[in-house]
């Protein structure tokens, strides 16, 4: 059973194609689970476009390595400023470590 998650994290999306990116926008999620993602969105988003989505994860790994939930999902309902998205694959990605960029600042 998948569990569910009602959480308000930012995310960047991308919509792919065999063409390569097509377009991109900033959104931020209102619900997720472990088979769909609920987010707001710039614009409607068409109805079967395949996404790439990376939501920034609220939690470091090991206290100083940021974290990227990146999925891959396909619309699969939309409107003017909300739009679900079936999950078809995700996985954690690491970004540059915490401690690193703020002593560089």
């Amino acid at each position: 059973m998948p569990r569910d998650f009602p959480l308000a994290l930012d995310l960047q999306y991308q919509i792919v194609s065999g063409l390569g990116r097509e377009s991109s926008g900033l959104g931020r999620t209102t619900w997720m689970s472990s088979k769909e993602v609920i987010f707001e969105t710039e614009e409607a988003l068409p109805l079967g476009a395949e996404l790439e989505i990376a939501v920034r994860w609220p939690i470091l790994l090991e206290d100083r390595v940021k974290l990227q939930l990146w999925v891959r999902a396909e619309v699969v309902n939309t409107t003017a400023q909300l739009a679900t998205a079936a999950i078809r694959h995700y996985q954690f990605r690491t970004c540059r470590l915490a401690r690193a960029a703020a002593a560089a600042d």
